[in-house]
Formats: C-alpha cells, structure tokens, sequence
C-alpha cells in the first residue's frame, strides 16, 4: 500500500507494452470512495517520478475501493516525458 496525503492506493497491475512508442499501465486501487481530480494528477505524477521515467507514457486507471480492476474505472490519467500529468473522468 502506497500513501498519498489522505489518500491510500495500492498498485494491483503494471504492464509495458509498444515497440517504437513504449507504454506502461498501472492499474490503482484506491481505498476512498471520492478522490479529487488534484490528488488524482499528484499521484500520477508521483508514480511517474518513480517508475514511468522509462517509456514514453505512462497511463494510471484507477478504481473505487470493491471494483474488479477488469471492470470500469473510476479515471484514467496519464504523463508523457515532459512531466505534466492530466487526469480525465467524469463525476
């Protein structure tokens, strides 16, 4: 379990794929029910600190505590090699 202010995740898969554009997907479980769009960018940001600096993009899909992580996710986000993470979902 990984911790971020408030906010408990813990990281269920990571997946690397592509070949001229590398890619890497990390499925979070989140523990809380709501999480702000500012501390959904923070830990994609901070993810990509420490294990996205590799590939291209990485890509973070995160789940609301109790969904299967092959069901619906509750926002994607994602951070290129510049840094800059962005967060898309809809409440």
């Amino acid at each position: 379990m990984l911790k971020n202010d408030a906010v408990s995740y813990w990281i269920r898969e990571s997946r690397d794929f592509g070949i001229a554009i590398k890619h890497r997907t990390l499925r979070i479980a989140l523990d809380r029910r709501e999480v702000s769009q500012e501390k959904l960018t923070e830990i994609t940001r901070l993810l990509w600190e420490k294990q996205g600096q590799d590939v291209d993009e990485l890509v973070t899909l995160f789940y609301l505590p109790g969904l299967q992580t092959d069901s619906t996710v509750y926002a994607i986000g994602s951070c290129m090699k510049d840094g800059k993470a962005s967060i898309h979902y809809d409440r």
